[in-house]
């Protein structure tokens, strides 16, 4: 099978017309209709996107192999790599999350077994203090808890990203 007639069969297989295709290659419909009727072939970065999008190797597409040879040239180094990339992302914004909730709880805890006791704070904010807020004032915490937050958020905002990768993936 050459590269025309692998295109075609990819680009059915995943249900994509021509233009859909051409508008996640960044180019015209007319190029992918030239290069399935085997009247011109793709530059090399094409080639590299098409296996991405594809999800096969650009030996399966400019060889004259079948797809599970191709697939087998990838090395089990190559194909743990690429696992592990995506599970050291989601790995770590799960431990983001994980520390800010857990020093959150630990502090919540805190503030009921030692509570402190009820101040007026007219040097900030003017209000009376208490409960969690208070134990968070009194003990210099307010800083450590905003700062655990923003733990919290970077670690969902990581979770997005890595969902998107894999959206964008499939």
């Amino acid at each position: 099978m050459n590269l025309a007639e692998k295109l075609h069969q990819l680009r059915n297989r995943h249900n994509l017309s021509q233009e859909q295709l051409a508008d996640k290659l960044g180019i015209s419909r007319q190029s992918i209709s030239k290069w399935e009727s085997a009247q011109s072939v793709p530059e090399i970065d094409k080639i590299v996107q098409l296996s991405e999008i594809f999800g096969v190797t650009t030996d399966y597409l400019l060889k004259d192999i079948d797809e599970c040879s191709a697939n087998s040239v990838l090395s089990d180094g190559d194909k743990n790599q690429n696992s592990s990339g995506k599970k050291l992302l989601s790995i770590i914004a799960v431990i983001c999350m994980a520390f800010s909730v857990i020093s959150i709880f630990v502090m919540w805890t805190l503030s009921k077994i030692y509570p402190a006791p009820i101040i007026f704070n007219n040097t900030t904010t003017g209000r009376w203090l208490v409960g969690f807020y208070n134990f968070l004032w009194n003990h210099e915490l307010e800083g450590f808890y905003k700062l655990c937050w923003l733990i919290a958020l970077a670690g969902i905002v990581l979770l997005f990203v890595d969902g998107l990768k894999h959206y964008r993936k499939k």
